[in-house]
């Protein structure tokens, strides 16, 4: 069946005025673009979007911001092999300036230089997750987790705790008990590494909002505890915290000169780094497809334009290999074609892993080849024999190319 996607004055004007008179130049013209488009705005050291707020406390995180602790935070026992349930507590003050659906954006997470994270809490609409990964390389989903609904509504602050011991994991918001996952334990090994702010390891998820405060504590805080420590929050009694049991790390974010280092209250000294850079902790070189996929509105938007966007290349380098290697049989000049196509793909793909604020996906790069095999197709529709270049010899009686 011929496809009639382009009106035929549309298709025979492109073909007497591009391909006939330089169609080289043109397709040249057509990489350029591509290449700008794929990675615009050529970012490669973008600057770490953390602010402290002049006029109130607490510092912003602008979804292209990030802090880290230099050194591991649990260093009470040899966390690397225990198998046994860890007893801890997260304790955030904080306010989500959007709800995402795209993707759950980093937090809070434990990296130990191996990828998947230790443990990431993250946002998905205005829930707060608890992730941890399968000890199974071999599992499809790689990672299992718990969350509370309505925890990080947008634009209103909330102060999450987050408990985790033999028993399970317990959810509070604002000293009050949100929700009991009996059973859900963390492996003490998850707690090995540093931990990191508002951004993921692997790649660019990060949090945007506000964040006014954080503990760790290598101990379960009881359901009573909770409540005490929301009031000394909230009346910022940061002495009265600084004396409790477990204490790993307590932060306070007011009155902090950023970038720079942002000074850890507890006697644990572990001071949280907020570089002038932004980067992505172990970026991943084009992550699996598994992994990448969102079921979200925005990502089929995404896979919608990565497959059409490559459409025109596949279309006019079809055409310009025709006009350039007329000799050659059609099947020959769409295998050429489509791995042109690949190799502009996967090489906008490895560029991307050099700018922190782009994601190297397999994904699209498999869309991107979609798109341009459709490209051939469509242009071989169009292709009649009355477009076919004319063979001619001159006075030598060498054969030559009229188009």
């Amino acid at each position: 069946m011929r496809l009639t996607v382009l009106p035929s004055f549309l298709f025979h004007f492109m073909m007497d005025r591009l391909f006939r008179k330089n169609p080289q130049r043109f397709c040249l013209l057509v990489l350029v673009i591509y290449f700008i488009f794929g990675l615009w705005p050529f970012n490669f050291l973008p600057r770490n979007g953390v602010q402290s707020l002049p006029e109130e406390p607490g510092v912003r995180f602008n979804g292209k911001g990030m802090a880290y602790a230099e050194r591991p935070i649990f260093q009470g026992a040899d966390l690397q092999a225990s198998d046994s349930a860890a007893s801890f507590t997260v304790e955030l003050w904080l306010q989500a300036s959007a709800e995402p659906t795209d993707g759950v954006p980093a937090i809070f997470t434990i990296y130990d230089g191996r990828l998947p994270e230790n443990m990431l809490i993250g946002q998905w609409r205005s829930e707060v997750l608890l992730r941890l990964p399968f000890a199974d390389p071999k599992a499809i989903l790689q990672y299992r987790e718990v969350g509370a609904s309505e925890a990080l509504p947008k634009g209103k602050a909330s102060f999450l705790t987050i408990t985790g011991d033999r028993a399970g994991t317990v959810f509070f918001q604002n000293g009050k008990l949100k929700k009991r996952y009996p059973g859900f334990r963390t492996p003490a090994a998850n707690l090995n590494g540093a931990f990191t702010l508002c951004a993921a390891a692997g790649m660019h998820r990060a949090w945007k909002g506000t964040m006014y405060g954080l503990a760790l504590y290598s101990r379960s805080l009881a359901e009573e505890e909770v409540g005490d420590h929301y009031r000394s929050w909230m009346a910022k009694k940061m002495d009265r915290l600084r004396s409790e049991e477990g204490l790993e790390a307590l932060f306070l974010f007011e009155g902090v000169a950023l970038p720079g280092k942002v000074m850890d209250l507890s006697s644990r000294h572990h001071d949280l780094v907020v570089p002038e850079i932004y980067h992505v902790v172990d970026k991943i070189v084009l992550s699996s497809l598994v992994e990448d996929f969102r079921f979200s509105w925005s990502y089929f938007q995404d896979m919608l334009v990565n497959t059409l966007g490559f459409v025109p290349l596949g279309f006019f380098f079809f055409l310009c290999f025709g006009g350039r290697y007329p000799y050659l049989q059609r099947k020959t000049l769409l295998a050429m074609t489509l791995s042109l196509g690949v190799a502009v793909s996967l090489s906008i793909e490895l560029l991307q892993y050099f700018l922190p604020t782009r994601s190297s996906q397999m994904m699209d790069l498999l869309l991107n080849s979609i798109g341009g095999w459709t490209g051939i197709r469509v242009a071989q529709s169009l292709w009649r024999k009355d477009m076919e270049p004319v063979k001619t010899r001159d006075r030598s009686g060498s054969t030559g190319v009229r188009l």
